[in-house]
């Protein structure tokens, strides 16, 4: 049904769903895959009510509390969607289940409403479950830039761009190497969900390059990646733009910040 749902073939899966309802509506996926259909329409009040059927039957279920914070988050509830994530959080403690996508909700929620530094810090929680993932240290590195910490910014978007070794990886997480992990982490290519770490990267880079450092020469490099992908992106072209002319045609040490990175990313992967 879900595919279905994905198809956009609406009245088809809202049948089989209705033929699933009557023969069990005590089903927890029945429940979850209404309120994933309600969701996708726009219903958000529908699915939300759905949803939370569904926790009824199944409250251990840590999935379904993420995507009522989800649709919470999206109508701007940011406590009720805090609230959710928690609980899903909390859960997976309970269980002993390290998953870090309830931080990353948390962190997305918070950097939403503004809150950067508490953001920060459960993107750092998430990183002490997946401390190899480069995407997470994509987030952080985001998170960061909006912050205007755009020295921290640097060599986590680097360890997301470029990768890292385990002494830079550990460095950004502020590890203690006695006791967490000591972790490599490979680069990601640049891709649809990936772009906002380039651009951030690139931005940073060039508004904080000062005269006989190598960061306008790893800024240029990033900045022809993305005008080989997105050269008909006006807003990520106007990014490039900017830092291009700050590396290309300024003599004296920058002292204007790092351009301001729209679009935002959504949450890459590990995704809610």
């Amino acid at each position: 049904m879900t595919v279905l749902v994905d198809q956009k073939k609406w009245n088809q899966a809202q049948q089989y769903i209705q033929q699933a309802v009557e023969r069990d509506p005590a089903l927890m996926d029945v429940h979850r895959i209404m309120a994933y259909t309600y969701e996708t329409l726009g219903e958000y009040n529908l699915a939300i009510r759905e949803y939370k059927q569904a926790i009824e039957i199944m409250p251990n279920y840590t999935y379904l509390y993420i995507a009522v914070g989800r649709i919470y988050r999206h109508l701007q509830l940011y406590d009720q969607a805090l609230e959710n994530f928690a609980t899903a959080a909390n859960l997976n403690e309970q269980l002993g289940v390290t998953d870090p996508i309830p931080y990353l909700a948390i962190a997305n929620t918070y950097a939403q409403d503004g809150e950067f530094f508490v953001a920060a810090l459960n993107v750092k929680q998430a990183l002490d479950f997946t401390p190899a993932n480069p995407n997470v240290y994509g987030q952080l590195g985001v998170i960061y830039h909006k912050s205007r910490n755009y020295e921290g910014a640097i060599p986590a978007l680097e360890c997301a761009i470029e990768g890292c070794d385990i002494e830079q990886s550990c460095e950004v997480r502020e590890c203690d190497p006695d006791v967490d992990p000591m972790v490599s982490v490979a680069g990601l290519p640049l891709s649809g969900s990936t772009v906002v770490y380039y651009f951030t990267y690139g931005s940073v880079l060039s508004g904080l390059h000062r005269e006989g450092d190598d960061k306008c020469e790893k800024a240029m490099d990033v900045f022809a990646q993305l005008r080989g992908r997105y050269a008909e992106d006006p807003t990520i072209m106007s990014i490039v733009r900017a830092g291009e002319e700050i590396c290309t045609y300024t003599e004296e040490p920058a002292t204007t910040e790092p351009a301001q990175t729209e679009p935002e990313a959504e949450e890459p992967a590990p995704v809610e």
